[in-house]
This record gives C-alpha cells, sequence and structure tokens, in this order.
C-alpha cells in the first residue's frame, strides 16, 4: 500500500504537542486540533492511509469508518 506524506505545500511546527501548519496556496496559517496533529505527525512519519486509520482507532478509541472519514478529510484540506 502507498505511504503518504506532507505536501510540500505545507510546513508546520509543533508548539505544546498541538501543529500549527502554513498552507501556502491558501496564505494561511492553520491550528490543528488533536486528530489533526496525530495525523500530521504520522505524516512526517510517511505511514499508509491503513497504517493511520490502525493508528487513530487505537489512539483514539474510534470506529475504523471514523477513522477513515477523519484521515480522508485531513488529507484533503491540506
Amino acid at each position: 500500500m502507498k505511504k503518504v506524506k506532507r505536501s510540500g505545500k505545507a510546513v508546520g511546527r509543533i508548539v505544546d504537542g498541538r501543529a500549527y501548519i502554513v498552507l501556502s496556496e491558501k496564505s494561511s496559517l492553520c491550528r490543528l486540533n488533536e486528530t489533526g496533529s496525530f495525523i500530521w505527525n504520522l505524516l512526517e512519519k510517511r505511514k499508509t492511509q491503513e497504517q493511520i486509520i490502525e493508528e487513530l482507532v487505537h489512539n483514539f478509541k474510534v470506529s475504523r469508518r471514523t477513522a477513515k472519514k477523519d484521515m480522508e478529510e485531513f488529507i484533503g484540506a491540506i
């Protein structure tokens, strides 16, 4: 399965456990919520989509369906 990585169009920093990213196309700064920050960190590690889903299910105690939806929305937004 293909590994997912951070877009070159977004850069960010972690501050006090939260990710702040700059989306260059939109010229906007975004403060990510806990789930978004978690996914952002996983993208640095070049995980597959399936691995990200599994990590979300395990760490946030959500269903696979919710984890998949959250991951897809996050990746689509950045």
